[in-house]
């Protein structure tokens, strides 16, 4: 009964969503080249999966957004009180000395941040909790859940870290290498590249990489991004014919 009812209301709720961020992004006022918008006395940040989102306890007066001409920052604002990721405060950057350092990276000196440009599913949010949420967001117009977000993922270190110009969501501290804020096991500075324009697989000298994760085989200089019919990226070892999805390795057969 309760999957039954759910489905005509969730088609009604995202037309609904969808006819609020047309009327935002329409009538509202844009704060500069950001995905931030003004509109009746609350601040809004666009989402590609789930449209306008609302930020919470915002300082009017004193809120702005980057507007630095990198990609990165368009989801990026802050007011005299908070950084905001998209629509979540982060409680421990300090505003006032907040550095944009490059691929997705922010220090205020003390605590350094990766935030990703692409917004993606809140994984703190069960299936179940979100369908409640919208339930009473839709009947007491509470607050919306945050079912997407921009993910965003804090340093372990407190050395100052600096961009790799060539590779997109890298950045390291001299010692380690990080990847969407998350270091990489072993992973050498000078040699690491990515190995295809296609997936998140990358190697150095010695290692090879799925996102952050080391993969247990060694780089034999012979690494193919294989992109198969239905669009899923394949890594392929010419030389030895392992194969991996992801992080999962293909058997001796299937490979």
């Amino acid at each position: 009964i309760f999957i039954l009812f759910f489905i005509p209301f969730t088609i009604s709720n995202m037309i609904s969503s969808d006819s609020k961020s047309y009327e935002i992004k329409n009538n509202g006022e844009q704060y500069g080249t950001s995905n931030f918008f003004k509109y009746q006395g609350k601040i809004y940040v666009f989402t590609l999966n789930d449209g306008m989102q609302a930020l919470e306890n915002v300082d009017m007066e004193t809120f702005k957004t980057l507007n630095s001409g990198d990609y990165f920052t368009q989801n990026i604002a802050l007011d005299k009180n908070s950084v905001y990721f998209g629509n979540i405060a982060i409680s421990d950057l300090d505003p006032n000395k907040l550095e944009v350092i490059g691929n997705g990276y922010y220090t205020d000196g003390k605590s350094t941040y990766f935030c990703s440009s692409l917004s993606e599913r809140n994984d703190e949010i069960s299936y179940v909790s979100e369908i409640f949420g919208h339930i009473v967001h839709a009947f007491f117009k509470d607050k919306k859940p945050k079912s997407y977000i921009y993910p965003y993922h804090k340093l372990n270190t407190e050395k100052k870290i600096s961009k790799i110009n060539n590779l997109i969501y890298f950045a390291t501290d001299g010692d380690v290498l990080y990847y969407k804020g998350k270091p990489l096991e072993n992973a050498d500075v000078n040699t690491i590249k990515q190995v295809s324009k296609h997936g998140e697989y990358f190697c150095d000298k010695n290692n090879v990489y799925y996102k952050n994760e080391l993969l247990p085989i060694k780089n034999s200089g012979e690494l193919e991004v294989v992109s198969v019919e239905q669009g899923e990226d394949l890594l392929y070892d010419k030389k030895s014919g392992e194969v991996f999805k992801g992080n999962f390795r293909f058997d001796e057969s299937s490979a």
